[in-house]
């Protein structure tokens, strides 16, 4: 996998090297014959690691189309406006924005490309916890499976 590494701040570094981290360690299990069988009897078999990795390029996606809206929208120091933290907040605490869009007193003050930028973090961020998600349940099926081989548990490690 590959991950531009431009001029990111420290949380979108942490994402990608999470993203990287997680690729890798499929990679991994899916290259390595004894450990796949050691965890093909917990559970994690061809299919579960396919689903592992189709939550990877999804929030490999995600992150890309984050940095796309934020590189397009980016005034300033910062990436977000006030309405796309609006946004993003009201998407956080589980209020509707519908595709995108939000309600406000003065609609002129909120451009497309702002509320475009609230979603696609609000998108990012629901991708990479999935599979944060995933990858702590493999994690933890890996100590159990690998007790008696560190040795293979290590490599899974970043």
């Amino acid at each position: 996998m590959s991950i531009s590494t431009g001029s990111w701040n420290s949380e979108d570094q942490l994402i990608a090297d999470r993203l990287i981290a997680a690729g890798q360690a499929i990679d991994t299990v899916e290259t390595d014959s004894e450990m796949a069988g050691r965890l093909a009897q917990v559970g994690y078999d061809a299919a579960k690691l396919q689903e592992g990795r189709g939550l990877q390029r999804a929030a490999q996606t995600a992150f890309e189309t984050w940095q796309s809206a934020a590189r397009t929208t980016h005034r300033g120091p910062q990436p977000l406006d006030t309405a796309a933290r609006a946004t993003y907040s009201a998407r956080q605490m589980g209020f509707p924005t519908g595709a995108g869009l939000i309600t406000v007193n003065n609609p002129a003050s909120v451009d497309t490309a702002s509320v475009n930028l609230a979603a696609a973090l609000a998108d990012r961020d629901g991708a990479v916890q999935r599979l944060d998600v995933w990858v702590k349940a493999l994690t933890q099926a890996a100590q159990e499976a690998l007790r008696d081989r560190p040795d293979l548990f290590k490599r899974l490690q970043p």
